[in-house]
């Protein structure tokens, strides 16, 4: 039998636990299995209420999740080349902290899909955004079986994958020193891969995540103060 291989979830905040907590809510959720570790960096200095520590205590014991707290504020290049060295998974899955999964048997599709396509970089259809609904448009799409899953896949194949919710090999994303010039995260490791000749693929369908709330909807509940300079 062929091991699963183990999986990493990342989430860097400035602390909008509200979302943290419907984000873990959709992982207890959907994951289907506890094979992964959650991460969670808190940037900018900042600190869970008492009723966010009840909520992590009130956890499976199964759910494998830990909070490191950062006093300084970094861009999200930066947090990943600061997170990637303390994560343990073969994939690395990088979720915004406003990220909520949405299907069933979560890890085992991501499991399947990554022995399909190896070597790639994917990502689950990203439901949420404005003005750019359902990610990078393309008429590259193909389909492939998992029989782990009994599960024909579509996959679209991109020449750019965002960093909302992105899934890759650890091997790969290691080779990558961000550096936050001249792009966005996304777009940096989105040149890195084209240069390296590496697929990227979205997910047309078992594998979705959601903005919890739209673009428009985050700035009504936070602000505009609270986007200005971040990330």
């Amino acid at each position: 039998m062929n091991r699963k291989p183990s999986v990493s979830l990342l989430t860097v905040t400035l602390g909008r636990e509200l979302y943290i907590k419907r984000q873990i809510e959709s992982v207890v959720r959907c994951a289907g299995d506890w094979g992964f570790e959650h991460r969670i960096f808190c940037q900018n200095g900042w600190k869970p209420s008492n009723e966010f520590y009840g909520f992590l205590e009130s956890l499976p014991p199964e759910y494998d999740v830990a909070l490191m707290f950062w006093e300084d504020l970094l861009d999200i290049g930066h947090s990943l080349n600061r997170a990637l060295p303390s994560m343990s998974g073969e994939l690395i899955m990088k979720l915004d902290d406003d990220a909520k999964l949405c299907s069933s048997n979560f890890m085992a599709h991501v499991r399947q899909i990554a022995k399909l396509i190896p070597n790639s970089v994917f990502s689950p259809y990203p439901v949420g955004l404005v003005g750019n609904p359902g990610g990078v448009l393309s008429n590259d799409r193909h389909v492939q079986y998992g029989e782990d899953t009994d599960t024909y896949y579509t996959f679209r194949k991109v020449n750019h994958v965002g960093g909302f919710a992105r899934i890759t090999p650890q091997n790969i994303i290691r080779e990558k020193t961000f550096t936050n010039v001249g792009h966005s995260e996304d777009g940096e490791f989105t040149v890195h891969c084209r240069a390296k000749g590496i697929p990227m693929y979205y997910l047309e369908n078992d594998l979705v995540v959601e903005h919890q709330e739209s673009t428009l909807g985050q700035h009504e509940r936070y602000g505009d103060d609270y986007f200005k300079g971040r990330f």
